[in-house]
């Protein structure tokens, strides 16, 4: 029978990936992330933003 795989939730684990969660991948197990969409990095540490300005010009009126 095949053994059951252990999860390790210490606090450690939990915040490796700041936003996201922790897999483990291929033989050797290296730990990876997976982000959410607003997130990236090796980590997740970076956060993509969309920042709108909206700019209005007025005339200047006459005296």
């Amino acid at each position: 029978p095949k053994k059951p795989l252990e999860i390790n939730t210490n606090v450690e684990l939990i915040e490796y990936c700041n936003r996201g969660i922790v897999i483990y991948e291929g033989k050797s197990y290296e730990k990876k992330c997976l982000c959410p969409p607003n997130y990236f990095g090796d980590r997740c540490q970076w956060q993509n933003q969309r920042i709108s300005l909206t700019r209005q010009i007025r005339p200047v009126g006459s005296h």
